[in-house]
Order: C-alpha cells, then structure tokens, then sequence
C-alpha cells in the first residue's frame, strides 16, 4: 500500500501586515475578569449599607415612635448598639450628640401629642375670623364686649413663646370670630412668636385662651412671668405652691411660677394655623 506523499504541516494563516505572533488589532479582545473585592472594601461596603439601614430606621422612628410604648427603649438600645459598633472615639462623641438630637425629638412630639390629646386642644387651618371691633376700648372692658357678640378681642401684642412680654398695654381695636359651638366664658385671641413650643405651635399661629381657668398638667396655659411679661406653655406638676411650666423645644428649660392670683392668665383652648 502506498504511503501519501510527504507534506508540510499547513502553517497559520496571517493576515498581511501582521507579524506571527503580534495581537491581531482587528479582532475585539475579552476584557479582563473583575479581581475580586478585597476583605476590606467589602467590609467598607457592608458598612455603608448599614448606616444606611439605621438612618433610614432612625428618620422612620422618630416621626413615629411612641416612648410610652413597651417597645421603645429595646428598639432604642439596639439603635445605639449599631450605631456605635466599630467606631471611633470622636465618631461615638458624635453619634451620642445626634442621638440626644433625636430622643429630643421624639419627646417634643410626644408631648405636643399629649397636649392636644389630654388638653383637647382644637385646631383651625387658616387664620382667624377677624373683624373690626365696633369700638377700641381697653382690654378688661373688650373681653366683655366682645362676647356678647361672638367674638372675642384680638392682641396686637403677640405672646413671646419664649421670652415674655407685656400684653395688657393697649387698647383692643380688632376682634376674632368665635365658632358657633365655643362653651360659655371669657375670651382673648393671642398671636404665637418664638420658637419654644415648636412642633405644637409656630410663630404666626393665633390662639384662643379661655380665661380664668384653673392650670391642669399637659395643657397649654398662658402665664406670667416674674419679668411682667406673657408666655405659653405646656404644664407640667401643679402644687399647692407652684406651676411648672415646659417647653416643647428642648433648647428651653422648664421653670415655675407660683400659684398666685394672675400667674395664669388661661388656658388654651383652639389654635389657627395661620401667619407668614
């Protein structure tokens, strides 16, 4: 049998202008596999998605969070814990400012709600009815004019919700209409400024106080202070002797007046939305 002729083995084919063994640039080439990510920047990663996870369970907490609840100091607890878990000095430092930041918060909210649950404190979007007074006539003399015609007298003076002021220095030349179901007794409407009673009330709220009424705790009450001036605040204890008087902001530390006659002028029964 007869052997096939003896032949070359077929040699590469290479396109022209290409040397044996160069990279072909005509043809797309695979790009790199990723190397995979190092302990560090996965823990770097892990890290971010937790904080995340915290704010976002921290912004949800705080506009939601009950402290009367069973629940909210465990929940607290393991907020902190996350929080602080592999941080620095100065980061621990910053965390537990943020951290009184937010329990101020919550509490703020918690006794505006209990303001406005336990004081029945009534609220009107928009401002108040006003109308001309049929006469400007001091305020003593105002307060029963005006209810005999469903109103009650509007003060220019606004109630310094954080530090006090005078408010009976002027005649009453504007009135503000009562709703139709407002109980029998004496009234004055009062403009809000300051930011001490934040998130209740906002400067340019108007209020309705109820005169002559007795202070009771977690109402609101305009009082007066020992300065001569007004202010309205939550009650807190109430002795035999004194008022304690709260803020809701807590860059405002409470204080006490004593229970004489004129300490609290009210108490305050609707708030109107309202201002610039």
């Amino acid at each position: 049998m007869s052997q096939p002729p003896h032949t070359d083995p077929p040699r590469p084919c290479r396109r022209p202008g290409v040397a044996h063994g160069e990279p072909d640039a005509t043809r797309p080439t695979m790009p790199d596999a990723p190397s995979p990510a190092s302990a560090d920047e996965r823990l770097v990663e892990q890290r971010l998605v937790e904080d995340r996870l915290v704010a976002l369970v921290g912004h949800h907490s705080a506009a939601t969070l009950d402290p009367a609840q069973p629940g909210f100091v465990a929940l607290c607890e393991w907020l902190a814990a996350e929080a602080v878990r592999a941080q620095r000095a100065g980061q621990r430092r910053r965390t537990a400012r943020a951290a009184a930041r937010f329990a101020d918060a919550v509490l703020a909210r918690r006794g505006a709600a209990r303001v406005a649950e336990r004081g029945a404190l009534l609220v009107a979007a928009g401002a108040p009815p006003e109308r001309a007074a049929p006469v400007a006539v001091p305020l003593v003399d105002a307060v029963v004019l005006a209810r005999t015609r469903g109103c009650a007298p509007l003060l220019d003076l606004r109630v310094a919700a954080g530090a006090g002021r005078a408010l009976w220095e002027q005649a009453c030349d504007r009135w503000v209409e009562l709703p139709p179901d407002t109980p029998g007794g004496r009234y004055v409407a009062l403009g809000v400024a300051g930011d001490s009673m934040l998130p209740l009330l906002a400067p340019g709220d108007t209020l309705l106080v109820r005169l002559d009424e007795l202070p009771a705790p977690d109402t609101l009450v305009v009082a007066r202070t020992p300065d001569d001036g007004y202010v309205v605040k939550r009650v807190g204890r109430v002795t035999t002797r004194h008022v304690e008087l709260r803020s809701l902001n807590p860059a405002y530390a409470p204080f006490r007046v004593r229970r004489t006659a004129g300490a609290v002028l009210g108490t305050v029964v609707l708030r109107w939305r309202g201002g610039a």
